[in-house]
């Protein structure tokens, strides 16, 4: 099998994932992005490892997708952008959104969405579509 990974920062590598990949005979290549390199054609590879760059704890400025309170990663929430004739323009979706068990009933979630709904705005942002589970009545009740 071959598996190539797509590396953002040179100081960023695979950890215990290359070892593994090793152990296992596996082809591995690179592309590394900060370096200009050309990707590979798609059929190139077999599988494709993407790394996620350096964020963390302090970085809700740069990395807004973090949630964090007093310095600790409590959740994450993904906004997707479209576009839409129904409702005359460009929209949102939460595409995911999750809050760590014991940081939930606190009015994280809220803020979040109140903070998100201002951003998006920002942006241009004509409709935000929230997405929750059926069975989730908890998160019903907050959206």
């Amino acid at each position: 099998m071959k598996v190539h990974w797509l590396q953002h920062v040179p100081f960023e590598g695979l950890g215990a994932m290359e070892s593994w990949l090793c152990k296992h005979s596996l082809s591995l290549t690179t592309t590394r992005l900060f370096a200009n390199d050309v990707l590979p054609p798609v059929d190139s590879f077999d599988m494709l490892i993407v790394m996620g760059g350096p964020m963390g704890v302090h970085g809700d400025e740069q990395y807004p997708w973090l949630i964090s309170v007093s310095g600790t990663i409590l959740g994450y929430i993904a906004i997707c952008f479209g576009y839409t004739i129904e409702f005359g323009g460009r929209d949102a979706f939460t595409d995911e959104f999750f809050i760590e068990e014991s940081a939930r009933g606190r009015g994280i979630c809220s803020a979040v969405l109140e903070a998100v709904k201002s951003k998006a705005a920002r942006y241009g942002v004509h409709f935000l579509h929230l997405e929750v589970a059926a069975d989730n009545a908890r998160a019903k009740h907050i959206y």
